[in-house]
């Protein structure tokens, strides 16, 4: 027995309207991620300034920071 196209056409609708807000849904969570990283890794590069003079870090030490941080940003966001 075949199917009516006129049956299945309001199936592909339904299944068209979910997939693009499940679309919608991931791109919303991606772009609020994105700028919640993006504002905490400004909060560090701005409170670097102020943390060299404090603890009197060394232009080593101060890249060394800034790469633990990011890395750990990092990892964080991935597991």
């Amino acid at each position: 027995m075949k199917n009516n196209p006129a049956q299945l056409e309001p199936n592909v609708a339904v299944a068209r309207r979910h997939s693009m807000g499940f679309v919608i849904l991931i791109s919303c969570a991606a772009g609020l991620g994105g700028l919640l990283y993006g504002c905490d890794t400004a909060v560090i590069f701005g409170a670097i300034g102020f943390l060299k003079n404090l603890y009197r870090l060394s232009p080593f030490m101060e890249g060394l920071f800034l790469m633990v941080h990011l890395l750990a940003r990092f990892v964080y966001d991935r597991y």
